[in-house]
């Protein structure tokens, strides 16, 4: 009796401690912690420290280690602390360390029931409640949109470059999505929620990851096809049109901030209407071949050339009868940029093979169909 009436008077408080991680896991306590006190520790600790993402518009500060501020709730005071140490990792082998974060809540034990039943609760709604108007101000600046683009043509025409110059303009993350890889429609709904705000998804051929194909195109394969071979195309995915559309336009793709999707694809005429509306896919752009005025700026950024070079004009009027891909051009530039006379040598001279290759074929299909007829008749 003597004891508890010591510890009663003399060491009144007792702590509560919120780690950040549990067993490797993510603790949703000490997020919502860190949130409800994100305000609070502006106005009260003695030294802040101030954050800011590499996707976000507003700084935030938060506690430094041994930092302790102090919240009223219904009259009653309670302390809060910053704790911060570093531990060597459990493997001993590895000489590294890692930080260990935690929470401390300091209160009279008088109030234990008090913060089990009423406190803690009043803080985990409170945060809830910062986040939400958090997004509701990120909405107010820029509202929630995403925005989707189908890139077409065959190989070779930049789709890929494509992409890559928006991620330089915008700094968006990119998540290339293999659509093959996803056992199902609840599965391909986890990945979409989970990326976070600003990110670019990107889905590479994707006339070839799924059955997105023409359903009236699709349908006639099917039939043709043998039992066996039917059977072996129906097993290979779990991943539904319906599913896809709910990738595309649907709840999923609206959660979650701003956000772009880009679809590539070969044979724009293979995929499903349903998938090409607005909406949908915003924008069809399509990637074609070389022109004159792409060529001159591959071979100013391959070989230095400006416009002016004795081959250009020979060039310009292959280019308007030829079909060659800008990166079938950049391969050839490669090949000899240290010396921009030969390497415009090696274009012209490519251009010029594939213009005759183009202009004997239809001649060489007659003759062999004249020799044959005069073979037959002998």
């Amino acid at each position: 009796m003597a004891k508890k009436l010591f510890t009663f008077f003399f060491h009144p408080n007792i702590s509560i401690i919120v780690v950040e991680h549990e067993s490797d896991h993510s603790n949703r306590p000490y997020e919502a912690i860190q949130t409800y006190l994100a305000p609070k520790c502006y106005a009260s600790a003695n030294v802040l420290k101030l954050w800011k993402g590499k996707n976000s518009k507003s700084h935030t500060f938060s506690m430094d280690s041994h930092q302790k501020i102090t919240d009223l709730y219904k009259g009653v005071p309670l302390q809060w602390s910053f704790h911060c140490t570093r531990k060597n990792s459990r493997d001993q082998t590895s000489s590294k360390t890692y930080e260990n974060r935690c929470f401390e809540l300091s209160f009279h034990r008088k109030y234990r029931d008090f913060m089990n039943d009423s406190y803690i609760p009043y803080v985990i709604t409170e945060a809830e409640q910062l986040a939400m108007k958090n997004r509701e101000m990120k909405l107010g600046v820029g509202r929630s949109w995403k925005r989707s683009y189908l890139l077409y043509r065959p190989p070779g025409t930049g789709k890929t470059n494509w992409i890559a110059a928006i991620d330089n303009v915008l700094g968006f993350d990119i998540y290339d999505l293999e659509l093959r890889t996803v056992t199902d429609n609840f599965q391909l709904r986890e990945l979409l929620i989970s990326r976070k705000s600003k990110s670019i998804i990107v889905v590479e051929d994707i006339d070839c990851s799924l059955k997105l194909m023409n359903r009236r195109v699709m349908e006639k394969e099917t039939r043709d096809k043998k039992p066996r071979q039917r059977e072996k195309t129906n097993t290979k995915s779990r991943v539904s049109l319906s599913g896809v559309l709910d990738f595309v336009d649907g709840l999923w793709s609206s959660c979650g901030g701003e956000r772009i999707m880009i679809f590539t694809t070969n044979h724009k005429e293979n995929l499903d209407p349903v998938l090409l509306r607005p909406g949908r896919m915003d924008k069809h752009i399509l990637l074609s071949y070389c022109g004159f005025k792409a060529f001159k700026i591959l071979a100013k950024n391959y070989c230095g050339l400006s416009g002016e070079h004795p081959l250009m004009k020979e060039v310009e009027e292959a280019l308007r009868v030829v079909q060659v891909t800008p990166g079938e051009i950049a391969e050839l530039f490669m090949g000899s940029c240290h010396d921009p006379d030969l390497a415009m040598e090696t274009v012209l001279e490519d251009l010029l093979k594939r213009q005759a290759s183009k202009n004997e074929s239809p001649k060489f299909i007659v003759e062999t169909m004249t020799a044959s007829s005069s073979l037959s008749k002998l």
